[in-house]
């Protein structure tokens, strides 16, 4: 309540202070087309333009914990898929959930698909959305509409 006398900041400043040095921290190319994101063991690496080698080495991560994530994003959506993401691995059958956001332009409304894939499958869904190419999401899990 009396934070402000004594010096302290909210978490809000914190939080917003935190993002600001990670903004600071990573050089964005203005000219980049997709954006890999690792987070692994508390922290977050980044690859602008990654190729398939990034892809494939980022992926490997998600098998040190279940904790860890890779997400991919375009500069501007891919055939309306605006990110797609692997966590949660699961040593007993090798397998890592990847989620896809997926949002029609003229839509206010967006929707997150999902479906468990085999590790080497992350790299291949991760690769082909960098060639253009997004999975058929047909056959994947309705998770929810934001």
């Amino acid at each position: 309540m009396f934070g402000f006398l004594f010096g302290k900041k909210s978490k809000k400043t914190k939080e917003e202070e935190s993002a600001k040095r990670v903004q600071e921290a990573v050089s964005v190319p203005e000219d980049y087309k997709f954006h890999l994101t690792v987070y692994s063991g508390g922290k977050e690496t980044y690859a602008f333009d990654p190729s398939a080698e990034d892809i494939n080495r980022a992926a490997e991560v998600l098998r040190r914990s279940c904790e860890n994530f890779v997400l991919i994003q375009g500069a501007s959506p891919v055939k309306n898929i605006v990110f797609l993401q692997a966590s949660d691995f699961d040593i007993s059958d090798g397998c890592a959930y990847v989620q896809a956001q997926y949002s029609e332009e003229d839509e206010d409304e967006g929707h997150n698909y999902g479906k468990k894939v085999k590790l080497s499958e992350v790299s291949d869904i991760f690769c082909a959305y960098t060639e253009g190419r997004v999975p058929d999401l047909s056959d994947w899990e309705h998770i929810a509409d934001f």
